[in-house]
């Protein structure tokens, strides 16, 4: 369960950050925050290409039309 959202900015900190070529351990440490979830913002973003939040909808479509195009190549 979710105890803390992150808002946008320190989303984006977090992608530009990686976009930077930091590693995840490097971002978390930096931003204090677990590698989990800088793992977490990355992955989101990869698969929306936005660091605003979705609707939890939008979202779970999105995770599984990926998970299911990668099983069947």
């Amino acid at each position: 369960q979710k105890t803390k959202e992150h808002d946008v900015v320190q989303r984006q900190r977090v992608v530009d950050l990686w976009k930077d070529g930091k590693s995840e351990g490097a971002i978390g440490h930096e931003l204090r925050m677990p590698k989990s979830t800088v793992h977490s913002i990355i992955v989101k973003y990869r698969l929306s290409n936005t660091v605003e939040n979705l609707p939890r909808d939008a979202w779970i479509k999105q995770l599984w039309n990926v998970t299911k195009n990668k099983t069947r190549t």
